[in-house]
This record gives structure tokens, sequence and C-alpha cells, in this order.
């Protein structure tokens, strides 16, 4: 099993679900929301780093010999970036319980916080096609993972139990 490739998949599900609980702010209530999205951006730098050799060699290639799908999934990647660090930075300009927790006056500012309301909705649409790109590396992951005969799902017939349970028993 490769164990950065199961990492970095982890580290992906877990920024989806995270995405998908901040888009329910009412449900959840100020304080997860702002507390869960302060902790979904660092996990998004993490997510970043792990993936900092591929950014490195897009970065260093990207107006020499690379792929158009590689390019445009590139370019692709850096919006979807700034739109989340837009959407961290509003949000901490609006927040109402992180900012404040630290004496932090917040800016009450309705423009700031349309824009913070807004972008969720262009956020899961460039999610969505984000995952349409990967859809590959998700599919193999989840096969991998998840799938019969996986490492993590793999059980022992009886058979086989009946087996192990002798050379036990002999030893």
């Amino acid at each position: 099993m490769n164990d950065i490739r199961f990492h970095k998949f982890m580290v992906d599900i877990v920024l989806l679900l995270g995405l998908i609980l901040l888009y329910f702010e009412k449900g959840t209530g100020h304080a997860v929301h702002e507390w869960t999205g302060i902790l979904l951006f660092l996990l998004l730098l993490w997510h970043l780093c792990l993936n900092w050799n591929w950014i490195a060699l897009c970065s260093r290639k990207f107006f020499g010999k690379l792929p158009l799908k590689t390019r445009l999934n590139f370019i692709w990647n850096i919006f979807l970036y700034w739109i989340l660090c837009i959407m961290v930075f509003t949000g901490i300009l609006i927040s109402r319980v992180f900012t404040p927790g630290f004496n932090i006056k917040i800016v009450n500012d309705p423009f700031m916080s349309y824009v913070h309301h807004q972008l969720p909705k262009i956020l899961f649409v460039m999610i969505g096609v984000h995952l349409i790109i990967h859809y590959r590396w998700i599919f193999q992951c989840c096969s991998l993972y998840f799938g019969k005969g996986s490492p993590r799902t793999q059980t022992l017939s009886n058979k086989e139990s009946k087996e192990l349970q002798e050379q036990k028993e002999s030893k």
C-alpha cells in the first residue's frame, strides 16, 4: 500500500466533507462554522504541501513543455485556491466568534458578507470540476482502499480462519 497516496486521499476526503459541513452554517452555528473553516484552511495548506512536487513541476514547466490538460488543471487549481483564500479572508473579516475571541475588531461590511456568502456557489461548481478532472485517481484510490480484496476490507474466509487457528494451536 502506498502510504502517501492513502494520506493524500484521506486529506482530500476530510476536505470535501468539511466543505460540505461548512455549507450548512445554519445547522452548525457560527462557532463550528468559523473554527471548521480555519481548520480546513490549514488542512488545505497541508494538501498543497503533499502535492508540492506537482505544483513546483507545473510552475517550472508552465511556459515550456507541459501537456495542455495539465496546464489547464494547474490554472484551475490556482483559481480554486484563490477563491478559497478570498472565502477565508472575508470570513475572518466578518467573523462573529473567531476574531472577537482574539480581541480583533470585526468589519461589519455588507459587501464582505455578500462576497463570503456567494462564493460557495462558485466554489462547489469549481470543486465539482476538480473532482471530474481527477476522477480516475479518485476511483483508483476507492478501489485500492475500499474495494473488494483491499487490505482495509479483506476478511479471511472460514477455511483460512480454521487453518490459521490450527497453526496457532499446533505451536
